[in-house]
């Protein structure tokens, strides 16, 4: 769980079961964040209760602004309410949000032991890129899709029931804290490194909702795999020569930098001349003391390392690719990736 430490001044709010925060009575905890503490109350509700610290205020607003401008849509998680509060730890915001089964990172876990059948990962993908071009619609970029930031209902139905459409399994895009309006910087709070993109890595001053759709891409692979598309963690398998003379967050980018070049290719100069790629690119386009990295793809992965049958596994390999251009102005919109034939030709399996 969080740390006792950060119950303090600017910390989190001490909650427990029986509170009353508004209407709501809080029943138990359901999990935190860098930023919050998340508990189930009724009547049916997740509260969701911000740290005291008078700095989060901007992050906040822009997140209950977001999610207001985003109201109504079947694939955004529903905001009840949002009101402030002050205690011992100073002002705390409490968003009254609708309460699911589960997140996508445990649904996820269910398939440990047996792939997920196609049609399901169809379903997934659909619910997913329909809840991003919404959000491009209105011109906002989440920034930090992962499936833990990916909310899901009748979630242990869709496990055990083999219905070839699963129509009851419903997934919503939540947790808008570090999103951002199109053309803005990326707020990096400490975000998760595998589903980021180029651009995001790259620092660009201008996003685009082209971000969202890669990251979408790695979760994709991932529902299929129950394994990252790139993991920089993984430093054993790269070859970084020297790893004096850069910080630790630097040294993770550059490897990510690898993995992508290792499965999609060398950057395309013009990513690489940018002043924000020259810590990682040098004047040829290399990433700086880097050996040539390995090249495999998409589809002798899903084949060789997870024994994805080579129908699907060149299917998805074709549904994945345009999601990952690196260019964000060349890469599938969530619209266009909707109208892909993977999502329309894909039966039970």
């Amino acid at each position: 769980g969080e740390s006792e430490s950060e119950y303090c001044k600017g910390g989190y709010h001490r909650v427990n079961a029986g509170d009353k925060f508004g209407s709501y009575t809080v029943t138990k905890k359901l999990g935190y964040g860098q930023f919050s503490t998340v508990w189930k109350a009724e009547p049916a509700a997740a509260l969701k209760i911000s740290k005291g610290d008078p700095e989060l205020q901007n992050m906040i607003r822009d997140e209950i602004g977001f999610m207001q401008k985003l109201q109504g849509h079947e694939n955004i998680l529903s905001l009840f309410a949002s009101w402030n509060f002050e205690a011992a730890n100073g002002v705390h915001t409490c968003l009254a949000l609708e309460l699911m089964e589960c997140d996508l990172f445990t649904f996820l876990n269910l398939f440990e032991d047996k792939p997920m059948p196609s049609s399901l990962l169809v379903n997934i993908s659909k619910q997913l890129l329909s809840g991003v071009k919404h959000m491009a619609e209105n011109s906002i970029v989440h920034t930090d899709l992962k499936p833990e930031n990916i909310l899901v209902t009748n979630a242990y139905t869709a496990k055990n029931v083999q219905d070839a459409l699963f129509p009851d399994f419903g997934l919503k895009i939540a947790d808008f804290g570090s999103g951002v309006l199109v053309g803005n910087c990326c707020r990096l709070y400490g975000k998760t490194t595998y589903y980021r993109s180029p651009e995001v890595i790259l620092g660009t001053r201008r996003l685009t909702p082209a971000a969202d759709v890669w990251s979408v891409a790695c979760i994709v692979f991932e529902c299929l795999t129950n394994d990252y598309l790139f993991n920089p963690k993984d430093t054993e398998a790269l070859h970084i020569s020297d790893r004096s003379d850069s910080s630790d967050d630097d040294d993770i980018d550059k490897e990510h930098l690898v993995l992508m070049t290792e499965m999609l290719g060398k950057f395309p100069r013009a990513i690489t001349r940018n002043s924000s790629a020259r810590k990682f690119f040098n004047r040829k386009g290399l990433i700086r003391n880097e050996r040539v990295p390995k090249r495999v793809s998409i589809l002798r992965v899903l084949q060789e390392d997870f024994e994805v049958d080579v129908e699907l596994a060149e299917s998805v390999q074709e549904f994945l690719t345009p999601m990952l251009m690196y260019n964000p102005t060349r890469r599938s919109t969530a619209e266009q990736a909707l109208v892909h034939p993977f999502l329309h030709t894909v039966t039970q399996k």
